[in-house]
């Protein structure tokens, strides 16, 4: 059996949870072992295997599922959302009067068994979780929706599951592919900012089936995503796991202000030490008549560098959903190692390689004004401004069109089977035509970027 050919979810107590059945009871865990379930040692080339498509088997209490259900109703409004596992007659659609912000509480957790390989992991954290990516899904009736596990959720009250790790991962997202016809977006934006050197989650390609009470379901092709909070991924990274990691959202999160509330603090979040974001953010405010002392505070803070290398990967590419456009996606890690400078980690890539909703930033970035400040004060600065230029041309190399190319279409044949099996409420593929016409889009994409930074870099 191939690697995760069996997760499922089996038993399901916790908050909003019921206790009415046997089938609800949390089991002991089967097949126990230190390097799967204990922590230690992260097994990446098991968990996020991409030469093939792995296999997830979720079972959840029915009593569970509605409750989640009930509860996106409180969170979202009644939309139209995918009901007892599928959407209401006539669809989905916002209330009239419109809908709600994208500003809502986080939805809530149920406890589930996860069985793989003739193990079990009981008391596993399960919950839906994004933002566009859930509020739209429900709003049209979509009930392809994301997921995230955390397998330690429930260790307080479950104590034979503390430091529980599915082969060194704490936490896992799963993501549906949303405004992602090619389903192809997050791996592989993912493999180009890794080898540029930019910290970045593993990903790969798993089918999900549910069963919520009637029996297995194919929820479609998802993506699994390691979350940078896994002590795994800070190790990976950065060399430890000691510092502060903080999930920047909203607001302050543009960095033209400091609010605690809008830099989730993931990693250490007892001390309720928010300083060295405080200190970065007036570091980057800070007068520049002296500009060499300026950049030299700045850069004890900030990892500058590791910035301006994100920015040119992820301008060049097309990755609109992010800063620049949208306070979110992304991470900041203290780095230890570094004295504590913040380094900026990517994050949330499906809707990249492409046009969005928001225009891209041009290349040049002049059009990008000082409500982003790190881009803007860096880019006005003649010295940043002229590394800038020297990364860009540097991620010519690793975006190698024919290259990139081979790739999509090695892994566009790897999952099209698992694409043309999905199904409606089960789906966010609207016209099949779109997947496989999609290599073809993403390659002309990368060959359109290309020039682009060609006739850039000439002027």
């Amino acid at each position: 059996m191939s690697p995760l050919s069996l997760l499922s979810f089996l038993a399901c107590t916790g908050p909003g949870a019921t206790d009415d059945t046997a089938a609800c009871a949390v089991p002991d865990a089967v097949g126990w072992s230190e390097a799967s379930h204990a922590k230690g040692d992260a097994d990446y080339d098991q968990v996020f295997a991409l030469d093939r498509v792995q296999r997830l088997d979720l079972t959840i209490c029915a009593s569970d599922y509605a409750a989640m259900l009930d509860d996106l109703d409180t969170l979202l409004g009644d939309m139209g959302g995918p009901g007892d596992g599928g959407p209401p007659d006539g669809g989905g659609g916002p209330p009239e009067g419109g809908g709600p912000s994208m500003d809502f509480d986080e939805p809530m957790w149920v406890s589930a068994t996860v069985a793989y390989d003739g193990r079990t992991w009981p008391a596993v954290g399960m919950r839906f979780k994004g933002n566009s990516s859930l509020l739209s899904s429900y709003q049209e009736g979509i009930a392809k929706l994301p997921l995230r596990l955390d397998f330690d959720q429930y260790e307080d009250s479950v104590p034979a599951t503390e430091d529980q790790r599915f082969y060194g991962f704490q936490k896992l997202s799963l993501g549906p592919g949303y405004a992602d016809d090619s389903f192809l977006r997050e791996v592989l934006a993912g493999e180009l900012f890794e080898a540029a050197g930019i910290p970045v989650a593993r990903s790969a390609f798993v089918e999900v089936w549910i069963d919520a009470g009637e029996g297995p379901t194919y929820w479609g092709l998802y993506t699994v995503v390691e979350d940078p909070e896994n002590a795994a991924f800070l190790d990976r990274t950065f060399g430890d796991d000691d510092g502060n990691l903080y999930q920047p959202e909203d607001g302050c999160a543009d960095w033209t202000c400091f609010a605690e509330a809008d830099f989730s603090k993931e990693t250490n979040a007892d001390a309720a030490d928010w300083s060295d974001v405080e200190a970065a953010i007036e570091a980057l405010a800070a007068d520049q008549g002296d500009a060499e002392a300026w950049r030299a505070a700045l850069e004890a803070r900030f990892d500058v560098e590791g910035f301006l290398r994100w920015l040119a990967l992820s301008t060049a590419v097309g990755n609109w959903d992010s800063y620049g456009n949208m306070p979110h996606n992304y991470f900041l890690y203290g780095d230890p190692a570094a004295d504590g400078q913040l380094a900026w980690i990517t994050w949330d890539h499906n809707m990249s390689l492409a046009d969005g909703m928001q225009p891209l930033i041009s290349l040049d970035l002049g059009d990008v004004g000082d409500e982003w400040p790190l881009i803007r004060t860096l880019l006005d600065d003649p010295t940043y401004a002229a590394r800038y230029d020297v990364l860009l041309a540097e991620h010519q190399g690793v975006v190698n069109v024919e290259a990139f190319a081979a790739r999509a279409q090695t892994l566009h044949a790897l999952v099209a089977p698992y694409v043309a099996a999905e199904a409606a409420p089960y789906t966010h593929l609207t016209d099949p035509d779109a997947f496989d016409t999609s290599v073809d889009d993403l390659v002309d994409w990368m060959e359109t970027r290309d020039a682009l930074v060609s006739d850039h870099l000439a002027r």
